[in-house]
């Protein structure tokens, strides 16, 4: 476990009951949100394709179709669909369960076992059914078939769990397939990307709650904080995105003014997250002239920041010389250019695009902007927090304590001398305030260390210590801590 972060994995318990029939374990399948595969789609989807190869069969052969299902738990609202399909991908058997009708014909259990069987004639092109003991049929094939090569579950509703076990297709005295989950299982790939069918034993029922992500900063830093969470690219499958979009009018800066955008943040995180980007859009509405882009530990990919914690972050843009300083808990870069030119800004924005099935979750607190001496924005989402006009939908943007109940931490960005970093023609040139206790600069190649002290002395230029280093390392990190005891 990280450190300073508790993850609570919640457990939703469905109503469905997986108990009795089947012996052994059974397959409990998991469906996902469609919007996960379908831009523009609504409700759960699930998708089971198991290819087994052509297999064809003379007029007069017959085929035998047997499993056990609970239908996904929708109260018979959405559809359960077992396919079966012919060479060339043509669906020829459809079997329906919907409404507590199989093929409207046969009434099942919604909560239990259902032992089904389907007995095909390619002779007549035709198929009866067995379910729970009770008979239907003859059913006509969807289309003409003379072959079989898949088997098929698909689902659509608001049901997010369904049960099958052993499912078997035989011809001839040949068994084309045969999942029984517990010593044979469909693979991976036959399920769609985020589709969950596990083996476990009938009756557990109480799976992980899909798609949620509860990660908080360990404390709060004044009040409620702004907790954002992505949502499903309406435009893109399979993508996590986020988008907070301020505008507050083009302003002009013509005249070198200097502009200053402060926050406090615990970046975009969770399962496989991205890179959480944070920047200021041009007068002309063409570009974003400005980014910070806090991805893998690091800004920018030169400052470091702390992935499961509060990061006090500084941006104090010089439009006279088009760069700016950032400073990143205490320690910064100077003179950093801007992305392109610009002598004008009109909007801030927070991006987030990443492929992913459970969201990603940031916090934000005490956001600010301020031009010269103007305060062109500012949210501490105690008393102001961006509107839903300002955010994609249907991202979500809440104002909550980060801190659990229970706890009283506060304050999680330590008070200390900032270090800034600027390049020199040789090498690098670091500086901080001088204190009345001297601190230890070190360097390392890594975050995660080994750290060793700085052995260039320093020297006092005014209020500042200043270490001038020659041909640094590559990647270098610099931090400052306390002397130690002799």
């Amino acid at each position: 476990m990280l450190a300073g972060l508790l993850i609570v994995a919640p457990v939703w318990v469905t109503s469905q009951v997986a108990a009795g029939d089947p012996g052994g374990l059974a397959g409990r399948a998991q469906s996902i949100s469609q919007l996960a595969n379908f831009p523009s789609g609504t409700g759960q989807y699930f998708e089971w394709y198991q290819y087994f190869g052509e297999h064809r069969l003379e007029a007069g052969e017959q085929l035998e179709l047997s499993f056990a299902i609970i239908p996904f738990d929708d109260a018979g609202l959405g559809a359960t669909h077992v396919l079966l399909q012919s060479n060339g991908g043509g669906t020829f058997v459809v079997l329906n369960f919907q409404a507590g009708l199989l093929n409207e014909k046969l009434s099942y259990n919604l909560k239990n076992w259902n032992s089904v069987t389907a007995l095909l004639d390619f002779s007549s092109q035709s198929y009866s059914l067995t379910m729970n003991g009770a008979k239907a049929g003859p059913f006509r094939f969807n289309v003409p078939s003379e072959s079989v090569q898949a088997f098929q579950v698909y689902y659509t509703g608001a049901g997010k769990l369904g049960w099958f076990d052993s499912v078997m297709l035989s011809a001839a005295g040949a068994i084309l397939l045969h999942v029984d989950f517990d010593d044979s299982l469909p693979g991976a790939q036959s399920l769609c990307q985020g589709c969950l069918l596990i083996p476990v034993e009938p009756g557990d029922n109480s799976v992980p709650l899909c798609c949620t992500n509860t990660i908080r900063p360990p404390s709060r830093q004044d009040g409620l904080a702004g907790r954002a969470e992505t949502t499903f690219n309406v435009g893109i499958s399979g993508q996590q995105y986020f988008e907070w979009y301020q505008p507050f009018g083009a302003r002009r800066l013509d005249s070198g003014e200097q502009v200053e955008l402060s926050f406090y943040l615990l970046p975009f995180t969770g399962e496989g997250a991205g890179a959480t980007l944070v920047g200021l859009d041009d007068g002309e509405g063409a570009a974003t002239f400005f980014w910070m882009n806090f991805q893998n530990g690091l800004v920018n990919g030169k400052l470091a920041y702390n992935p499961t914690n509060w990061n006090s972050v500084k941006a104090s843009l010089d439009f006279a010389t088009q760069s700016y300083e950032l400073v990143v808990n205490g320690v910064g870069l100077k003179a950093i250019p801007f992305q392109h030119p610009s002598n004008s800004m009109r909007a801030f924005r927070v991006d987030y695009l990443r492929p992913g099935f459970t969201p990603a979750v940031a916090w934000f607190d005490s956001v600010t902007l301020t031009s010269g001496t103007e305060r062109v924005f500012s949210f501490d989402f105690d008393r102001s927090r961006p509107g839903p006009q300002n955010l994609c939908e249907p991202c979500k943007m809440t104002a909550e304590d980060p801190v659990t109940t229970g706890s009283s931490s506060q304050g999680s960005i330590p008070d200390g001398p900032r270090l800034t970093a600027q390049k020199t023609d040789d090498g690098i040139s670091l500086s901080w305030a001088s204190g009345n206790t001297p601190s230890v600069l070190q360097v390392s190649q890594s975050l995660a260390g080994t750290w060793r002290d700085v052995l260039e002395p320093s020297r006092t230029e005014g209020h500042s210590s200043v270490v001038r280093i020659q041909a640094p390392p590559s990647p270098a990190f610099f931090r400052l801590i306390a002397p130690r005891n002799p």
